[in-house]
């Protein structure tokens, strides 16, 4: 099968978005499929599937400069694509660059599917412009129902957007490196780095941005603190807010992003995980 993707997030990018698609791409090429990948993002050569992406056009968004809003070459990327001749797009969000794939879909007709990774419309109450909601989760779901299937990320967030009038849904569900991921993973010197005092390990591993409800971690040392109760607060993660948290939280060990095996022995280092974003499709 020949796959184009279009998709705003890749690495160097880091988030879910882009860990779900390097996921996908291995699994691709394990299967032999071809895949075109159309992106803002460039990821480094060492990737094997880096000869697959075209990097479009784009500019900073202005809430989060490390994202892009893709400005994409429709005439470009329908010459890449007729040469490539997919027999399926798949599109990763609701922005120019995807209505570019689904556009490009419906002129061949050939199927489009699109994928609901993240919930955009949720977001507008954390920045001031909760007013805008309900007309968010309308543009999203006009957006999404064009497509001949899309696909949600767990069974919880699939219910709720029936419940809201999208159509054509199908689970695409997740999983774990479980042999990366392993309590054999424990570090006794990582543990030691991270609390030289021996007091329990708090960890957040995630975006340091709003939506990830991260004024609940600031209210949770605040509690731990008034009451007493001794631990050691680790974030692991970059965004925005990190100046912000660094002042509020000034006992807390800011790692920056961490991947692979060193993320692997924190987390197997660590007492307690702690995530408190209720905005995600699925945390990765």
């Amino acid at each position: 099968m020949k796959i184009a993707i279009l998709t705003d997030s890749l690495p160097p990018r880091i988030d879910g978005v882009a860990k779900t698609y390097v996921n996908l791409f291995e699994f691709l090429e394990r299967g032999n499929h071809l895949f075109k990948v159309f992106s803002p993002f460039m990821p480094e050569n060492g990737a094997s599937w880096a000869d697959c992406v075209h990097c479009v056009p784009s500019i900073p968004f202005y809430l989060y400069p490390d994202y892009k809003i893709s400005l994409p070459e429709k005439e470009k990327i329908q010459g890449i694509l007729n040469d490539f001749d997919p027999d399926i797009v798949h599109i990763s969000s609701p922005t120019l660059l995807g209505k570019a794939g689904l556009d490009y879909a419906r002129s061949k007709g050939i199927p489009a599917v699109a994928a609901f990774h993240t919930n955009f419309a949720s977001y507008f109450k954390y920045y001031g412009f909760a007013v805008f909601q309900k007309m968010a989760w309308t543009f999203l779901r006009q957006f999404y129902n064009q497509f001949d299937c899309t696909l949600a990320p767990s069974l919880n967030l699939l219910k709720k957007m029936e419940r809201l009038g999208f159509e054509n849904l199908t689970l695409w569900q997740r999983g774990i490196d479980t042999v990366l991921f392993h309590p054999q993973k424990y570090n006794p010197a990582i543990q030691k780095l991270l609390s030289p005092e021996g007091r329990p390990v708090l960890l957040y591993v995630g975006r340091l941005v709003k939506e990830k409800d991260l004024e609940d971690l600031v209210q949770l040392q605040y509690l731990l603190d008034r009451n007493k109760i001794e631990s050691q607060l680790v974030i692991v993660g970059d965004g925005p807010m990190r100046d912000e948290l660094k002042e509020k939280l000034p006992k807390a060990l800011f790692m920056g992003y961490l991947q692979g095996e060193e993320l692997a022995q924190i987390y197997a280092s660590s007492e307690i995980f702690i995530f408190p974003s209720t905005t995600e499709t699925f945390g990765n």
